[in-house]
């Protein structure tokens, strides 16, 4: 049918526009920051990857190391049983200000872990390994950030929808995929949870010492470091404030195929239930 050539052309144009950026990125140098960050503290950005994204991890590194803002170290953590297979293009970025360290293998989690402990005064930027980020996305983050409010800052996030029920809404939420997108627009809400693909800052304080459980983490939500996050914060008195700027960021062309997701055999609702009945709901949860 016309209607099938048609999504299929557009798929296909789509594909090639996104290699196309991807070999762009991976061939251009990496461009100094124009300005610091300006922060109260230091600003790490930390990230973490596995051998089956390693094939997208290289563009994705010179992306943060090309933002217009400059962060005091930018990290990759790396599980012992990956850093073999780490590619050479990837280790060559240490000349331009990469840091590669080892850390203990708790999945997506190791974003954020390592970095914490050996800066628990730094602002920390989270991100993913597969997105093609633009160049301003430090700056958009930061310029968010407002002394004095304990909140977490994101590009994009999920909004909690709850239940309706005859009596108004239940405080159980719905299914996790019936909860919209929200990309930027400057709102501060609790009931916004920050979705790490798109940039997290997190200010001092916002990860407590309690969020650094493994023990805890492995039995509630290995795979599930966004829902972890969200309640970790909240119970340190944090909520979400969202940047002004609406922007959808791209993944690479085969980010999908390879996700962090596929190795979930656990549905995400069933890890927002197992995290409410032993955690009871986030704080100022409204």
């Amino acid at each position: 049918m016309l209607k099938d050539r048609l999504r299929n052309a557009r798929w296909r144009l789509k594909r090639e526009l996104r290699l196309r950026e991807e070999r762009c990125a991976r061939d251009a140098p990496v461009r100094p920051a124009s300005r610091r960050h300006g922060l109260p503290g230091m600003l790490i950005v930390s990230l973490t990857s596995y051998p089956p994204r390693y094939s997208t991890l290289m563009p994705t590194l010179k992306r943060l190391l090309s933002q217009s803002v400059g962060a005091d170290h930018t990290i990759l953590w790396i599980a012992p049983d990956n850093i073999d297979a780490l590619p050479e293009d990837v280790k060559l970025l240490e000349r331009d200000g990469l840091e590669i360290k080892i850390t203990h293998d708790l999945g997506p989690h190791k974003k954020y872990f390592g970095a914490r402990q050996a800066f628990p005064e730094a602002f920390i930027m989270t991100v993913d390994d597969d997105v093609a980020y633009p160049r301003h996305m430090t700056a958009e983050l930061i310029r968010q950030y407002q002394p004095g409010e304990k909140s977490v800052i994101a590009r994009r996030a999920r909004r909690i929808a709850f239940a309706k029920t005859s009596e108004g809404f239940e405080l159980k939420p719905e299914r996790y995929r019936d909860w919209p997108i929200v990309f930027g627009g400057g709102e501060l809400s609790d009931n916004l949870v920050p979705t790490g693909v798109g940039g997290v800052l997190y200010p001092p304080g916002a990860i407590s010492r309690e969020a650094l459980d493994p023990t805890a983490i492995q039995r509630l939500c290995f795979y599930a470091d966004d829902f972890w996050l969200f309640w970790m914060t909240r119970r340190a008195g944090y909520t979400t404030r969202m940047v002004r700027k609406r922007s959808e960021d791209r993944e690479w062309h085969n980010a999908y195929e390879v996700g962090l997701w596929q190795t979930n055999q656990v549905d995400n609702d069933d890890i927002w239930r197992a995290l409410y009945q032993e955690l009871g709901p986030p704080k100022r949860l409204d």
